[in-house]
């Protein structure tokens, strides 16, 4: 048994969208590496842990409609609850390419509709997830806004004791 471990806070985001053609709701999921060291195989929602970077100041005016006394009050936090938020969407821009941001000149959501863009996205995540580009320079550089005003707080479970690594979680979902 492992009876010591840390709790590190987490972030995890459930994509959903509509099919045209079923009229069901699609929810995205990944299927781990085999090799992780934590849920190997398994299917999961794009998430993990929270940085340091994800909270503060300096990111809260990148995030529409949502400051952090209140992302804090949703998630009945004295202070810190805008930093789930963040860290939801910068782990789902890292693990599957999904950027929640919108542009901030005309309000239409980021997409990757162009080879240019595509491109110049995908590199982007890989600086993100390598950590050599911040989600707020990211924002600056790409004049974008945080889409926090459309991922909405489920739930908060905690991985159980005797776990290898363990996690208090924020669970989210955004179209």
């Amino acid at each position: 048994m492992h009876e010591d471990v840390p709790i590190r806070m987490a972030a995890t985001v459930m994509l959903v969208r509509d099919d045209e053609v079923s009229k069901d709701i699609e929810v995205f999921m990944m299927q781990r590496t085999l090799k992780a060291v934590f849920a190997g195989g398994l299917y999961v929602f794009p998430g993990g842990k929270l940085d340091d970077i994800d909270g503060g100041s300096h990111i809260e005016h990148l995030c529409d409609g949502l400051t952090d006394e209140e992302a804090s009050g949703l998630l009945q936090i004295s202070s810190g609850g805008l930093a789930f938020w963040v860290a939801a969407i910068r782990e789902c821009f890292e693990e599957a390419g999904v950027l929640l941001a919108r542009h901030a000149d005309t309000g239409e959501v980021v997409r990757f509709d162009t080879p240019e863009v595509i491109e110049r996205f995908e590199e982007a995540r890989h600086l993100v997830h390598e950590g050599e580009l911040s989600l707020t320079e990211l924002c600056r550089r790409e004049n974008l806004r945080l889409t926090t005003d459309a991922i909405h707080y489920v739930s908060h479970w905690i991985t159980p004791a005797g776990e290898r690594r363990r996690f208090d979680t924020r669970f989210f979902v955004a179209r």
